[in-house]
């Protein structure tokens, strides 16, 4: 397993959860 490769993933998901979170309180 890639460890950059995971940290990316990760810092993906949360950068898409918020957004989502971001547009829901607009």
């Amino acid at each position: 397993m890639n460890i950059a490769w995971t940290t990316l993933s990760t810092l993906a998901e949360a950068r898409k959860m918020a957004a989502e979170l971001i547009k829901s309180r607009l």
